[in-house]
């Protein structure tokens, strides 16, 4: 329930709505997401895997010590 985001592609993409705390904004927002059959949410930001794959490179290209 913020004015502005810094999330504006989720808000450009409709998974998301600005309301600050206007009351008819949060219920118009609140019916539009509650009645909606699909959220269009995109991953912007990867699928979710960086730290795995960043530790599976880390563990597959350390020096071995000994």
């Amino acid at each position: 329930m913020r004015a502005e985001t810094e999330w504006v592609e989720i808000v450009e993409s409709g998974a998301a709505v600005l309301c600050d705390a206007d009351k008819n904004r949060i219920l118009d927002a609140f019916a539009f997401f509650y009645e909606a059959d699909t959220i269009p949410f995109t991953s912007f930001y990867g699928d979710g895997h960086a730290a795995e794959r960043i530790l599976n490179f880390i563990l597959n290209n350390a020096p071995v010590k000994g």
